[in-house]
């Protein structure tokens, strides 16, 4: 009997110890389960810019007005835009999460516009099945491009970007990359307070400081001629503190929990001959349409002419922001240790390098040349005093 009560509780205790396994090793998969993430969520929004330009005229006197289409695509961590805001060409911008890719594309015959571009290309036959991309690394998305982007960049997919830390926004209405001082402006911005965390207002104020310090900033192409001479003196003229740029919501929309402005304005300011400060360009944005979009696509056209301006290679040293090359049947960006475009980089800057080495010999040799200026004047006075002395005193022993 006590060796059939001994085995029975030993039963009880290993079914315990089996049934305690079984809860340990239950909670141990599910620790080692892998943790799903919601899905990502994205936001597609249609919509139109009107632009009033301050400083071009009609024949009436009055303000100059032209509207361009957009249609974004919104996620926390990618966007992509789309937008005709040059009159003959269609562009898109993608950002996936480390560069932005830009890609235009002309569509129709050049033709005439009231203001904000064109792309002039001539034939249009031979060049409507061309396409010419560009790779800009960026930090936080920023588009780096032109008003056509830049203002519905800012509306709807700035998030991002504006929760860096030190980040300087650059004037929305400039071409940023080419623009002298575009970084050169602080700002007071307020924020929405949900998950995605668009701008409510931005107001941008002239900053000496800034101004000075945009010209070493990399993200400016600053190997342009007129960015280097203006380098030569980084004064902006403005006091600081002169409000530039104001951008404000009037209106808004929740989608999927995030707000987003139905309608926006914005102005950029600038101070005429008599210090009276006065719009130059204006813009009021307004939402068509927006639905629930799938997750943006690049811009790769794999079945055009593919040119690409990759200013993921740039050299600090020497007057390289990036290189060119042709992409035939690919959708996606080459790697940037691609063996090809390393060796063409190299090259690139070599060629830079002997070019910038000859045109310092020129300049040294102009320089040398001004120095000696002077004393080959006097030299060949000398010469001419010495031979109309000599041509005297001949005369003189013919007498």
């Amino acid at each position: 009997m006590g060796f059939k009560r001994s085995e029975t509780r030993g039963m009880k205790w290993d079914r315990r110890l089996i049934r305690s396994r079984r809860i340990v090793l239950c909670l141990c998969s599910m620790l080692l389960l892998p943790i799903t993430s919601p899905a990502q969520r994205y936001v597609e929004i249609s919509g139109k810019v009107e632009l009033t330009s301050y400083k071009f005229l009609d024949s009436s006197g009055a303000p100059k007005r032209r509207t361009y289409p957009f249609t974004c695509i919104v996620g926390t961590n990618e966007w992509r835009i789309e937008n005709e805001f040059l009159s003959n060409a269609r562009e898109a911008w993608y950002f996936d999460g480390t560069n932005v890719y830009h890609s235009i594309r002309q569509i129709r015959e050049t033709s005439d516009t009231n203001f904000g571009g064109l792309l002039v290309y001539q034939p249009f036959e031979q060049v409507r099945s061309n396409i010419t991309i560009s790779i800009i690394p960026s930090q936080g998305g920023l588009p780096l491009g032109d008003l056509g982007v830049n203002v519905p960049w800012l509306a709807f997919c700035s998030a991002t970007y504006l929760k860096l830390a030190n980040r300087v926004i650059p004037l929305p209405t400039a071409n940023v990359r080419e623009d002298i001082g575009a970084f050169g402006y602080s700002d007071k911005a307020e924020l929405i307070n949900d998950e995605l965390g668009l701008p409510k207002t931005i107001d941008l104020f002239t900053s000496q400081k800034l101004y000075k310090s945009s010209f070493e900033d990399t993200r400016v192409l600053r190997w342009k001629p007129e960015i280097q001479q203006a380098a030569l003196n980084p004064v902006s003229g403005y006091s600081d503190g002169i409000l530039k740029f104001h951008y404000e919501i009037e209106d808004a929309t929740n989608f999927f929990g995030w707000t987003f402005p139905s309608k926006f304005k914005c102005t950029t300011y600038e101070l005429n001959t008599t210090n009276i400060q006065q719009p130059r360009v204006g813009g009021i944005g307004t939402i068509m349409s927006i639905r629930e979009g799938a997750r943006p696509e690049n811009v790769f056209m794999p079945e055009l002419n593919q040119t690409i301006v990759d200013y993921r290679f740039r050299d600090e040293k020497r007057p390289v922001d990036g290189i060119s090359y042709k992409l035939t049947n690919s959708s996606v960006a080459p790697p940037i240790n691609d063996p090809v475009l390393r060796v063409k980089f190299d090259r690139v800057v070599q060629h830079s390098r002997e070019e910038l080495s000859s045109r310092r010999r020129w300049i040294w040799g102009a320089f040398l040349l001004i120095l000696a200026t002077p004393l080959l004047l006097a030299v060949r006075h000398n010469l001419k005093q010495k031979l109309k002395a000599a041509k005297l005193q001949k005369e003189l022993n013919k007498t």
